[in-house]
């Protein structure tokens, strides 16, 4: 068997893209010859030779490949084998006369800090983004052999970072261990090849080969490999063939250069890099050894979901349906599957002291490869304007052109106090547990950081999500949280008007309290245009859509936001109360089910549940999930009246005295007055029922917006009183 290299005819440029023009070759790559088993030695040798050999020519030129993988591999229908994609190959020292070689040296060089290669055949030293030499290729050499020879990967790992760590640390098991028929000599090579320091490897592919080749003729002879007398003339052929591909690759390199700028990135991939429309940003792991640190690291992955949001040619995952994953086993392939996403994007993060790296990968999931990787350190004084580099750098690698507006807000952050961005990050880590104890310890901390730096805009941000938060979820009355949350977010907006979460903050309180209409719409209207994937505004605009009676917009915003977070239970309940608030019961009985058997438990499902199933007569499930709700509000004394008044009258006596338990403790409970309304209603107490609504006015009940659209019986909403209400609120009557 003899090894060669594929001919390059011509560079030729149409329409403003170069190419090349090389020999066309049918064969097989070696990827796709590899037994399950792993090759018997004779054969394993036969190709291993030829392949050393064109490594021993391209080194001796000073060309390092530094993406040597069986898939660069081809063996032709003549079985011979060729060395193909030197697409990152790095050019060391050789002398060519044209001008060209200079420009190949300038623009190959591996950076400090930059990570290349194909992550499985990576060596330790490419792993870290060090400068990979010559015997960094003979490293992923022993990776290919010791594949070659059990039909297994010496170092493996369910994502990009767990390999690099099996890299970095494992001692892979003795081919020998694993197939005993292969000679000890092997074994031992193979190791060699793989020692973590490159020091202790072969000095050379050319010492390399001759030990194999004396391997070779203890085995036995069988067909001949490549000869001492016959290696120099193909050796010089391989030789030219390697410098011209380096060189034309430096020229392409130089001219992407000269049009755009120094690259922020490195592109991994062995082809042209394809058009992602989707992807997800997988949780980022803490590499920083200190399980404290996981806040920070949740901080970074939210933020670069968001910045990544901004890209209106993107859809991208949002972060409750990404962080699902964090301790997730499950394939890539198995994610993108149910994320519905073309790539992902996988990385860690370490933090010592001020200082913070970030590595980050992208691969394209159907065919498993790494279309672009970097590794980045800066203070933590830089940290926002990092985001957005990071999600410029993907942007560009994937062909997505930038509008300026996203171009503005991928470039507009600002430095940040540490210390400040700190206390905001630990801030959001506690809210996110939604319980009356962590609001309070949120808020804290977000206070400390606006005593650091009173103009940080997140900060006020966060404080405003406290305060709205906790009269959603009835911990305070909404007169008493409702100032402060506008207070808050509107000084959020003065500081940093491109902050969409504070657009959204803004659009819910004027929903929710102040109900501004035209201003909750303009609100949600600005935080899209900000985050075209922001799925939470595109969820409760959907709602104001439906108060306003334009349930089909509504239903246009709610379905895309559950294409961009398909798995948050949430936005699922919220999708059946649109359907079944707007003439679609059945649907939204659909939907409620499902929300409840994929997320048992999920509490926020079975009021709006009951109100849907109650409007379709099916009123014994109606009760059962009225009971669940109150059950999970604290409400037992409600849960037992309505067991005692069903046994008493059935469904309306049921309802009547959960409605009166609920009205008599109602100073101190935390029943909402549109609840006890509902309840009296499904008593066929209209007067009751008039009256609580209007005690909901009265204290800015969070669901007197949805009055236009609330199952509530004919008596009730012909009731003058009831149109009277709804002309204040300006709101229509949703005909069903």
């Amino acid at each position: 068997m003899i090894g060669e290299t594929l001919t390059v005819f011509s560079v030729e440029e149409t329409d403003g893209i170069h190419f090349l023009t090389m020999a066309h070759v049918e064969g097989d790559g070696l990827d796709e010859l590899i037994p399950p088993e792993g090759f018997p030695a004779k054969r394993l040798l036969e190709l291993a030779i030829p392949l050393a050999d064109a490594l021993r020519a391209a080194h001796e030129h000073g060309i390092v490949h530094r993406d040597l993988k069986p898939a660069n591999i081809m063996i032709d229908g003549e079985d011979r084998l060729r060395v193909l994609d030197f697409g990152l190959a790095r050019l060391e020292g050789a002398v060519v006369s044209d001008e060209l070689s200079t420009l190949a040296t300038q623009t190959m060089m591996t950076r400090a800090g930059t990570v290349l290669g194909t992550y499985p055949y990576m060596s330790p030293e490419q792993a870290q983004g060090q400068v990979a030499d010559a015997r960094s290729d003979l490293f992923s050499l022993g990776v290919i052999l010791y594949e070659m020879a059990t039909g297994r990967r010496p170092f493996t790992g369910e994502t990009g970072v767990s390999l690099i760590s099996s890299i970095l640390k494992d001692t892979p098991t003795p081919v020998t261990d694993i197939k005993a028929d292969l000679p000890e000599e092997l074994g031992t090579i193979i190791e060699r090849c793989l020692e973590k320091d490159p020091a202790k490897r072969f000095s050379s592919a050319e010492e390399l080969r001759d030990r194999l080749q004396a391997l070779r003729q203890q085995v036995g002879a069988g067909r001949a490999g490549i000869s001492a007398a016959a290696a120099p003339p193909l050796r010089v052929a391989l030789v030219v063939a390697l410098v011209v591909v380096a060189v034309l690759a430096g020229l392409f390199a130089w001219i992407s250069v000269s049009r755009s700028g120094p690259p922020s990135d490195v592109a991994l991939s062995d082809a042209a890099a394809p058009r992602i429309t989707s992807l997800a940003v997988l949780p980022l792991k803490n590499f920083s050894g200190d399980a404290e640190q996981a806040y920070f690291v949740d901080g970074m992955t939210e933020a670069l979901i968001t910045d990544l949001s901004k890209i209106g040619a993107l859809k991208v995952i949002s972060r409750t349906s990404a962080m699902r994953y964090r301790e997730s086993e499950k394939s890539l392939v198995e994610i993108a599957r149910e994320l519905d996403v073309e790539a992902v994007i996988e990385g860690s993060v370490m933090r010592e002291g001020e200082r913070v790296g970030i590595t980050a990968q992208l691969i394209e999931v159907a065919t498993d490869r790494t279309l672009w990787a970097d590794r980045y350190e800066r203070d933590l004084t830089s940290i926002l304007a990092l985001q957005g580099e990071i999600a410029r750098a993907i942007a560009g690698e994937i062909q997505v052109t930038l509008t300026p507006q996203e171009e503005s807000l991928l470039t507009s952050a600002t430095q940040v106090d540490p210390e400040a961005h700190e206390a905001y990050l630990k801030g959001m880590f506690h809210l996110r547990r939604f319980t009356p104890q962590d609001f309070q310890t949120a808020l804290q901390y977000f206070e400390t950081a606006l005593g650091i730096d009173p103009d940080y805009a997140l900060a006020h941000y966060g404080v405003s999500q406290v305060w709205n938060y906790s009269f959603v979820l009835g911990l305070e009355q909404p007169r008493e949280a409702g100032p402060k949350a506008l207070e808050a977010v509107s000084r959020a907006l003065e500081i940093d008007e491109s902050l969409a979460e504070a657009h959204l903050g803004l659009a819910n309180i004027k929903t929710s309290y102040e109900w501004d209409w035209e201003g909750a719409e303009q609100a949600f209207l600005r935080a899209i245009e900000i985050n075209p994937n922001y799925a939470e505004a595109r969820v409760f605009y959907s709602h104001l859509l439906l108060i306003l009676d334009r349930a089909d917009e509504g239903r246009a915003q709610i379905e895309r936001a559950l294409k961009l977070d398909p798995l948050e239970p949430f936005f699922r309940a919220a999708y059946g109360v649109l359907l079944g608030y707007s003439g679609h019961p059945e649907e939204a009985i659909e939907v409620f089910r499902e929300t409840l058997e994929t997320t048992p438990g999920f509490g926020f499902a079975h009021q709006p549940f009951w109100r849907v199933l109650h409007s379709v007569g099916q009123l014994d499930e109606a009760m059962e999930h009225a009971k669940i709700h109150l059950t999970n509000v604290g409400e037992l004394g409600a849960v037992a009246a309505i067991d005692r008044g069903y046994a008493q009258g059935g469904y309306r006596e049921a309802m009547r005295q959960a409605a009166d338990t609920l009205a008599a403790g109602s100073r101190v409970a935390t029943a909402r007055p549109i609840i006890i309304a509902g309840l009296y209603d499904d008593a066929e107490d209209t007067e009751k029922a008039l009256e609580w609504i209007e005690r909901a006015y009265e204290v800015r009940d969070i669901d007197v917006a949805y009055l236009g659209t609330q199952l509530l019986s004919d008596p009730v909403r012909r009731d003058p009183r009831f149109q009277k209400l709804l002309d204040r609120l300006r709101v229509p009557m949703i005909q069903r």
